[in-house]
């Protein structure tokens, strides 16, 4: 998972420095704080990925939490890169949004249905395009 999350990083520093190179005032790219990433065989099984702010057990260090996945007829191909790093990168930025963009926690019944609070909407959506990228 190591490897996803530093591949993603520099594929992140690559675009932000092109957008630097196109708009020389835009902000340089920082690499975030370290955050424990886990995995654990049987932990969250099918209930999906998630950010701790506070952490999975009330500790003061944030983590990411890669769900554990069963799989089933419909999801068969849980754990290719692809999904696994979309995991990753879209927790991640749910970390960075908590650090820098005083984000707030919120409810919501899925990544693609309607939500009443629309910041609720653009956390989740920024952070699945993110993801995507």
């Amino acid at each position: 998972m190591n490897y996803y999350f530093y591949d993603a990083m520099r594929e992140i520093k690559d675009i932000v420095d092109l957008a630097n190179q196109t708009f020389p005032e835009s902000a340089k790219f920082q690499p975030s704080d370290p955050i424990n990433i886990i995995f654990e065989n049987g932990y969250r099984t099918n209930k999906g990925s998630a950010y701790y702010g506070s952490g999975r057990l009330g500790k003061s260090e944030p983590e990411i939490v890669i769900a554990d996945e069963a799989i089933t007829e419909t999801k068969p191909e849980i754990f290719r890169e692809s999904i696994m790093k979309h995991s990753i990168l879209h927790e991640w930025l749910h970390y960075n949004f908590g650090k820098y963009a005083e984000h707030r926690p919120g409810t919501y019944k899925g990544h693609y249905g309607y939500n009443k609070e629309f910041y609720i909407s653009y956390k989740e959506g920024i952070c699945l395009l993110f993801g995507d990228f």
